[in-house]
């Protein structure tokens, strides 16, 4: 009698996933047509989460004042870079600050890229 392997589920506040898109590109229409939430693509960095794919459900959620949405940790394929790299070059201090300005949140302080400018 075989068990199925069942992936495990994972959850955090979306006030705790770093952005790793501009708020300017996302479609208002498009997040306010959201109904259910997929699981939201995470990239794990230094005990940090930044958003990979989902970023139209990260703002839904944070709009909403969901306390927690599911997420799954995942490992893009970089050929040419390192995960510090791809993120050095996706997440910046002003995109945070706009993403906090407006979904009217405020995210952790970012630990191991904060060097970056803005």
């Amino acid at each position: 009698n075989s068990k199925e392997f069942v992936s495990p589920r994972f959850f955090a506040s979306p006030a705790t996933l770093f952005p790793t898109q501009s708020i300017r590109e996302l479609s208002e229409t498009r997040v306010s047509e959201i109904e259910t939430l997929e699981p939201i693509k995470c990239l794990r960095f230094d005990n940090q989460l930044f958003v990979w794919d989902g970023h139209h459900r990260t703002a839904k959620a944070l709009l909403n004042g969901l306390p927690f949405v599911e997420i799954r940790i995942s490992n893009p394929d970089i050929r040419s870079a390192s995960v510090e790299e791809l993120l050095r070059d996706s997440v910046s201090t002003s995109r945070i600050f706009d993403w906090e300005a407006a979904l009217h949140t405020t995210l952790p302080k970012l630990k191991s890229l904060s060097s970056k400018p803005t």
